[in-house]
């Protein structure tokens, strides 16, 4: 099955540049619209849990480049990621890092680097993958879990 994908480039504090993709449905005139307002809900579920500027998001063959600034917190590292851990439909597993995350209290589950899936940003991150990521067989996905580390 074929699928689209969306890259995102993140600025960290030194003016690294990570990204973070995503295997999507395959765009077509009929679900563009669509799948452009899940990929800019998964981007903001994305920027409430990291601390990066967003460079540049790629969409199949289109680049879009922001032009933002560095960001102002010396926290935000390319090297310190998410690593979302989901399966698809078919039990195949997926995984994919969100580059310069920022942990909190606000969403770590009590004395781990693991998120808590219930907090507010965890839930809409949660929500956010699911709805608009695909395995590489463009198979839906469900997130297991989503852990910080700092490579």
């Amino acid at each position: 099955m074929a699928v689209s994908k969306t890259t995102w480039s993140f600025l960290d504090y030194s003016g690294e540049t990570g990204t973070t993709g995503v295997n999507a449905t395959l765009l077509s005139a009929a679900n563009f619209a669509t799948q452009a307002t899940l990929r800019a809900a998964l981007l903001a579920a994305i920027q409430a849990v990291t601390g990066g500027v967003l460079e540049k998001e790629t969409v199949t063959a289109s680049i879009d480049k922001t032009g933002d600034p560095k960001p102002t917190n010396p926290e935000v590292w390319k090297s310190k990621r998410w690593l979302v851990s989901a399966s698809d439909t078919n039990g195949n597993p997926v995984s994919f890092h969100i580059v310069t995350a920022i942990p909190s209290v606000d969403y770590l589950s009590p004395g781990t680097n693991q998120m808590d899936l219930t907090s507010t940003e965890g839930a809409a991150l949660v929500s956010a993958i699911e709805a608009y990521a695909r395995s590489n067989d463009g198979e839906a996905i469900l997130v297991n879990e989503i852990v910080f580390v700092d490579k």
